[in-house]
């Protein structure tokens, strides 16, 4: 495989030729390194080859050669074996925010994350959420069960009636549709209550 390099620039040649005047050089280990590991939008030399390379003037099959190495280096999906891995999950994602969101966390058969889903965003003291738009997105992605995860900005995580009545319509809801509603995890700062290990479950 080959793709499109600049050389480097000399005293008689500008730094960034145009595609007409581009060269094409075999592929070195280090250029493939700088092409997976460069942001999409930036310009760097090689430094096996002293090739200066420019992404948005790449060739398509730089853009596959990208694509395919990233996938092959995809870490595994993490995994919800209970509420301390869901709470590790979504605390960067609710612990310092100063409205309630709501998030859904689709999980495959053997609980799996396949998605992180943010719901509904709401005021200081609560957001709207319909169930339908909670299954809406689980069916999409083929789920097999789901786990719940709200914040509460006021700084205490113990569940209100209405947290505790909401959950038991989405369970009853995914009772219906075969997508099971595993937990639902109030995070509020550092601190976290579990509606499962409340027994709300």
């Amino acid at each position: 495989m080959s793709v499109s390099h600049e050389p480097a620039a000399t005293q008689d040649e500008p730094a960034h030729p145009d595609r007409a005047s581009s060269r094409r050089y075999p592929i070195c280990p280090e250029c493939l390194e700088s092409i997976v590991e460069a942001p999409s939008s930036a310009s760097w030399s090689c430094p096996a080859c002293g090739l200066r390379f420019m992404l948005e003037e790449a060739q398509p099959a730089t853009y596959t050669v990208c694509k395919v190495t990233r996938r092959r280096q995809k870490r595994p999906r993490p995994i919800i074996e209970g509420p301390i891995d869901l709470y590790g999950l979504v605390k960067p994602l609710l612990a310092h925010q100063d409205r309630e969101h709501f998030y859904a966390v689709l999980l495959s058969t053997k609980h799996h994350v396949l998605a992180v889903e943010l719901i509904a965003v709401g005021s200081l003291s609560g957001a709207l959420v319909h169930p339908r738009e909670v299954f809406k997105l689980a069916i999409a992605a083929s789920a097999a069960a789901i786990v719940l995860a709200h914040n509460h900005p006021s700084g205490v995580a113990d569940p209100s009636p209405e947290d505790q009545t909401f959950t038991h319509r989405l369970a009853r809801a995914g009772e219906l549709l075969g997508i099971r509603v595993l937990d639902h995890v109030i995070v509020a700062g550092d601190e976290f209550v579990s509606l499962k290990e409340r027994g709300a479950l």
